[in-house]
């Protein structure tokens, strides 16, 4: 999830948890309220320049949508206790006895993950073996990972405006066809 908004000459983000985000955040002088991080308006495209880049959007506007699949054994961004598509964080595990967290809109197709995994120091994923996953993500995001090992587009049209479009267009062919009709009867 991600929110941008502007009040009082400053830029208000909601997002979730991603230490990238934060890193550059600070770099932008953002500031953490305790429920935002808060930027001057100066650095508003910049804002928007990072958010876009971690999690495909910022939060305003239509962002067009894809499915992947990603087989775990083949995928080359995995750093032990998280999985990642670009800077975006989808699987964690952030302790070694903690269950792994499947960020919204991941699902597990096949295989899937111990309970435990990795030592106190190093928490691992260690995903069973055939371990394939489904998300849906910004089309941006997939562009970054779309070369990877182990990465398939499974649906690239999960963009219902330009399905709403593609039946308005319809729409009006079928009047416009109707119209004929009805003046070759005569019923204009």
């Amino acid at each position: 999830m991600v929110k941008l908004e502007k009040r009082e000459g400053k830029i208000y983000t909601t997002t979730t948890y991603n230490a990238t985000f934060i890193k550059k955040a600070k770099n932008l002088q953002g500031k953490w309220d305790g429920e935002h991080w808060v930027f001057d308006e100066k650095v508003e495209n910049l804002v928007r320049e990072v958010l876009k880049d971690i999690y495909g959007t910022d939060g305003e506007g239509y962002t067009r949508k894809v499915i992947v699949e990603i087989d775990i054994d083949r995928y080359d961004d995995i750093d032990g206790q998280d999985l990642k598509i670009g800077d975006l964080v989808i699987i964690t595990r952030r302790t070694r006895d903690s269950e792994v967290t499947l960020k919204e809109g991941v699902i597990v197709i096949s295989g899937g993950f111990p309970s435990k995994g990795g030592s106190v120091k190093n928490p691992r994923l260690s995903a069973y073996k055939d371990t394939v996953i489904r998300v849906e993500i910004p089309e941006t995001l997939y562009a970054k990972i779309a070369e990877c090992q182990g990465v398939s587009l499974v649906q690239d049209d999960t963009d219902l405006e330009a399905e709403l479009i593609k039946i308005e267009e319809e729409i009006k062919k079928l009047n416009q066809k109707k119209m004929e009709i009805l003046k070759k009867l005569g019923r204009d």
